[in-house]
């Protein structure tokens, strides 16, 4: 059962130090840098980017910088609410003039972040209290593990009032046998080495699925991925979330991504058939069918 996190500074090294038997030198783990990595464009809501960003600042530990790509021309609220917030939180504007998509605009951002520890996050998604001070001092205690990602869970309007739980697994043996047949890690949740990312060559365009994409490659180079049960990320899912995960467009990336898996030596013929065949009714049944689905069998419940 994944963890939910809600921590005092300081406590959730001592719990998470004993929890996974490591030596971790806290003097060295207060000096390690991290960058938090974001894109926004312009329709976004201002409300939920403000509580995102109010979520790093309250985090146990504090991010060296903030770098929120500008996916394009945004409006003043957006803009407000960055500047309201970027003293506190050192923010980084890089700016595209077009709305080039997720995967551009990460690869962009990905160039102007000066650590080389890196934490996704997405701008209308909550970080619970803990989740970096874990994540840095996992990476630290693990210089083998190049990317670790821990469970999500989903709410509409309230993150207090999640309706769903994701979690994934754990273990580099797990989740790389996990990653043949679905996405193995929370993208919303990551903390990344840079330099394992840029060797993959980075995200690269797949419209809705670049993260998949990435994970594979970084898999095939020989990364180590990894997951904690822990909840590290509160993810807002009421926004349109399943209407963009269905429809023929979206299977026909799902198909698309399977050839590239086949090519790459990622998967075989039968399991990329698997594979197609598995997707084809999520992507093509009616969107409340479909929440149905995903509340009933590819979630679970939150502990009331």
């Amino acid at each position: 059962m994944p963890t939910l996190i809600a921590v005092t500074p300081g406590s959730l090294y001592q719990v998470y130090g004993r929890r996974c038997g490591c030596q971790i030198n806290k003097q060295e783990n207060d000096q390690m840098k991290f960058s938090v990595l974001m894109s926004v464009y312009d329709k976004e809501s201002p409300r939920f980017l403000r509580e995102c960003l109010e979520s790093i600042r309250t985090q146990s530990v504090q991010p060296d910088e903030v770098v929120i790509v500008e996916d394009g021309p945004i409006n003043d609220q957006l803009h407000d609410a960055l500047d309201d917030y970027r003293p506190t939180l050192n923010i980084v504007s890089v700016k595209l003039p077009q709305n080039k998509g997720l995967g551009e605009a990460l690869n962009t951002g990905l160039e102007h972040c000066r650590n080389d520890l890196v934490a996704r996050m997405d701008t209308d998604d909550h970080c619970c209290p803990g989740r970096f001070e874990l994540q840095v001092n996992y990476m630290t205690a693990h210089p083998e593990v190049d990317m670790l990602g821990g469970a999500i869970a989903e709410f509409n309007e309230d993150p207090q009032k999640p309706h769903a739980i994701r979690e994934l697994p754990t273990g580099k043996e797990q989740v790389a046998r996990f990653a043949r047949s679905r996405c193995p890690v929370n993208h919303m949740t990551v903390m990344f080495r840079r330099a394992a990312i840029l060797k993959a060559g980075g995200y690269q365009h797949f419209l809705g699925i670049e993260d998949y994409y990435l994970w594979a490659r970084l898999l095939c180079q020989g990364s180590h991925i990894d997951n904690v049960s822990d909840i590290l990320v509160n993810a807002r899912v009421g926004n349109g979330m399943l209407a963009r995960r269905r429809g023929w467009h979206y299977f026909k990336q799902d198909v698309k991504l399977q050839k590239k898996f086949l090519d790459m030596g990622f998967v075989g013929p039968g399991t990329m058939c698997m594979n197609v065949l598995k997707r084809a009714p999520l992507r093509l049944m009616p969107e409340k069918l479909l929440a149905a689905v995903y509340q009933g069998v590819l979630r679970k419940k939150p502990v009331a």
